[in-house]
């Protein structure tokens, strides 16, 4: 091996270059002449076992298959959770509406669209002029949850078109409620981000049933009676419901521990105005109170407070309002042959809604006066006060509050057939319209 070394490293640059090809050109025939021996022999066969494993690997594969959402009759999507209130479920709640019976459910943020909310911006609020009340899941908004009735989208209410108002179909006609809280979206689109909310109605009612309520607090008070009857019989049903529903405005200030403006016992501010009726005389950083005054003359400096008149935001405003809701619902199905029925759902409300917002410290309703000495008005005496005086006032008792009356209607007409196709398929033609 030393002697090959020296004689390598003894040729010449050509020969080196020479005796390297030779030896690649070598080295390729030995590897074809391998290569073409190994393909010469015969490929054996896998073991049977190994065969049957690759098959149960690819029926494994092709069973796994992930749905995320799905329009198959009686097939869930997966992931979503069904929460199932029953007619049972409904009567022991004793709520007066559809809103009270979802709100039991720990999905449903009691936030938004609501007839105590109708004047803020929070999900939309101040769209609600008629004082309805929207199901709003996981707090993602009214909005964000689609309601069904019976599998058939109602219109939306409001005037942004926000939400419908689950009460608008008497509670009495429900045989049940299902919601889904996790998302609907990818059925129904950007209208269930956060869920859906089905009411079914009842279809297997025999007879009468009537029902009433009254509610008593101080200063307030409700009422509702509704009836549903029915009947069913060999290969059909009919079903009909009517509810009505009132109750008395419920001003803020008859629960002032609720709509208290002076926090001060709490560690807080007070917020009242000192824009007021009767007025305030403001004098630098001293501010006199003026007597409330029935003979309507000046009054005298001696006469005057020097506790100043303070008047709340909520004074002459309704935290609930108003409201008179007058509804109907009905269904009727019939086979017509084996496998084919014909059916037909409607439902009809209207509600009649008055509140009072109250506006204080709204510009309109209150002015910094100037009372000249020449006023019959001016009260004299007052230290540092000689030609003239400035005045707080509000005009609330004079123009009173901001009263906002409407009424909403909606309505909903559903038919259609159903019939069987083969095995488990089902066809369902329908036309429906609904205005709000």
């Amino acid at each position: 091996m030393e002697k090959s070394g020296n004689r390598f490293n003894q040729m010449s640059g050509q020969g080196k270059l020479r005796l390297l090809c030779q030896y690649a050109l070598s080295i390729m025939i030995l590897g074809s002449a391998t290569l073409a021996a190994a393909q010469s022999e015969p490929v054996s066969a896998p073991p049977a076992s190994a065969e049957k494993k690759s098959q149960a690997d690819e029926t494994q594969m092709a069973e796994s298959i992930v749905i995320t959402g799905t329009l198959i009759r009686g097939v869930k999507p997966v992931g979503a959770t069904v929460s199932s209130i029953s007619s049972e479920d409904i009567e022991a709640a004793g709520v007066a509406n559809s809103v009270e019976l979802l709100r039991k459910i720990p999905q449903v943020t009691n936030i938004g669209i609501d007839e105590s909310r109708t004047n803020t911006n929070a999900n939309v609020a101040n769209s609600n002029t008629t004082g309805g009340a929207g199901i709003n899941l996981r707090g993602l908004g009214t909005q964000a949850t689609l309601t069904l009735v019976n599998g058939f989208r109602p219109s939306p209410s409001g005037l942004l078109a926000l939400y419908f108002d689950p009460s608008s179909v008497p509670t009495i006609a429900l045989s049940g409620v299902d919601v889904v809280a996790d998302g609907a979206s990818a059925l129904y689109g950007s209208d269930a981000i956060a869920g859906v909310v089905n009411l079914i109605l009842k279809r297997d009612v025999n007879g009468a049933e009537v029902f009433a309520r009254y509610g008593q607090a101080k200063n307030f008070h409700s009422d509702q009676l509704a009836t549903v009857f029915g009947k069913t019989w060999h290969g059909g049903q009919a079903m009909a419901a009517l509810e009505r529903t009132s109750q008395t405005p419920l001003y803020a200030l008859d629960r002032p521990n609720q709509y208290n403006d002076n926090q001060l016992a709490y560690g807080g501010r007070d917020l009242r105005t000192l824009f007021s009726s009767p007025a305030n005389i403001v004098v630098g950083t001293t501010i006199y109170g003026v007597p409330a005054n029935a003979a309507n003359t000046a009054p005298t400096f001696a006469q005057l407070s020097t506790t100043p008149n303070l008047t709340s935001g909520w004074r002459g405003a309704t935290v609930r309002p108003q409201q008179e809701r007058n509804s109907v619902v009905a269904t009727i199905e019939q086979e017509l042959t084996k496998g084919v029925t014909a059916y037909a759902q409607a439902f009809y409300t209207k509600r009649d809604v008055e509140k009072i917002l109250g506006r204080v410290g709204l510009a309109a309703q209150q002015s910094t006066l100037t009372i000249r000495n020449t006023n019959p008005f001016f009260v004299s005496g007052i230290p540092g006060v000689t030609t003239s005086e400035t005045v707080r006032y509000s005009y609330i008792d004079s123009l009173g509050s901001e009263d906002s009356s409407g009424y909403q209607k909606a309505r909903q007409v559903v038919g259609g057939v159903k019939f069987d196709i083969a095995g488990s398929w089902r066809g369902d033609v329908d036309y429906f319209q609904s205005y709000n």
